[in-house]
């Protein structure tokens, strides 16, 4: 019994001397171990994140006339250039047109030929006469007839002219007869319905379209740089810029979602050759960038509308004012309250207050 007393008494004097001791040490330590750093200049930017579509930033639909002769010049999937023929029209009566043009011309080519050769027979004769009775006295004889040709050759000119002027016309009306492609690309479709229509679109050159609530169009503004991703893809990125923000809201009444202004991005850098129409992408705007010195978020403490980040002094930590501005990859931009030469915590231990003592860990 007395040994069970003993065994006892012995258990309680450890459990009271090992707490003694815990208690003895935490009073007598005051120290954090802790991670150092500076802050650094890096660039910082504000983003919004808008979900957006892939559209062909280049589609063209060349009306087929079908109530004209036609004949299609290409098939879907043809790859072709600008310029290149896609459509012929057949018109016999304008063929039948130049055809008559060609000859009027070349009638009222004749005929002032034929002037021409009267007006040299005329002044042979002329000539002749001045020798028998003086130039003047024969440029009076002639007088009538150089008139009457002079008057012939002016109208033959004028009606040559009016004739070219028609075949200009003509010529044109002729073009027409073939429709070309005004973009290079790929033929898409090709319907000879109601929507009779050829579409040709560019597969390499894309958009992406979106739109803005209230606020955020307040801060978007055209020729914004914005970072495109897409779940479907996941190991690539594209850049863009904003190419348009409509003046005027749409709204869906449908979704609740309220007014909202569509805009559309250019897609410039980025491999396009794996994107479809009809992706849905996300569309990170970035509405400001610049250089600014960072801290890490970890490294800030906020107390009430106060933020602070605890710097390295003599061994102490030393609490330190800062004003924040963006968060932007893991980091705050500082305003101001440091600068790249101080030292500070970048990750603040539970319970660390002004003045501490602190390890730094290499």
């Amino acid at each position: 019994m007395k040994k069970k007393v003993w065994i006892g008494s012995a258990i309680v004097l450890s459990v009271i001397l090992f707490t003694a001791i815990a208690v003895v040490q935490s009073q007598g330590s005051d120290s954090f171990e802790v991670e150092a750093a500076t802050p650094e200049n890096q660039t910082v930017k504000h983003e919004i994140m808008v979900p957006g579509e892939m559209e062909l930033a280049e589609i063209e639909h060349i009306r087929i006339r079908i109530e004209e002769d036609y004949t299609l010049l290409v098939e879907e999937g043809d790859t072709v250039d600008a310029g290149t023929p896609l459509i012929e029209y057949t018109s016999e009566d304008l063929e039948f047109e130049l055809e008559q043009l060609a000859i009027q011309i070349e009638a009222g080519y004749l005929r002032i030929n034929q002037v021409g050769k009267q007006e040299d027979r005329l002044s042979d004769e002329q000539n002749k006469l001045a020798d028998d009775v003086g130039r003047e006295e024969a440029r009076d004889h002639f007088r009538s007839e150089r008139e009457q040709l002079d008057y012939e050759k002016r109208a033959a000119n004028l009606d040559l002219r009016q004739l070219l002027k028609q075949k200009e016309q003509l010529e044109n009306r002729t073009k027409n007869l073939t429709e070309e492609s005004p973009i290079a690309g790929v033929v898409l479709k090709i319907d000879e319905g109601t929507e009779a229509a050829v579409t040709i679109a560019s597969t390499e050159s894309f958009m992406a379209s979106g739109d803005l609530s209230e606020y955020d169009s307040l801060e978007i503004k055209e020729g914004q740089k914005v970072d495109i991703t897409s779940d479907a893809i996941l190991d690539q990125t594209w850049t863009g810029v904003i190419d348009q923000i409509d003046f005027l809201p749409s709204q869906n009444e449908l979704d609740g979602t309220g007014i909202k202004y569509p805009f559309t991005v250019k897609v410039e850098e980025g491999d396009t050759s794996s994107l479809r129409p009809g992706y849905q992408v996300i569309l990170n705007v970035v509405s400001d960038e610049r250089e600014a010195l960072t801290v890490p978020i970890s490294a800030v403490r906020q107390i009430d509308d106060t933020a602070y980040v605890y710097t390295i002094v003599e061994g102490a930590a030393v609490e330190q004012e800062v004003e924040l501005g963006m968060t932007s990859d893991g980091r705050y931009e500082i305003r101001s309250g440091l600068s790249e030469s101080d030292q500070i915590i970048s990750d603040i231990p539970e319970g660390l207050g002004d003045g501490s003592e602190v390890i730094v860990l290499d």
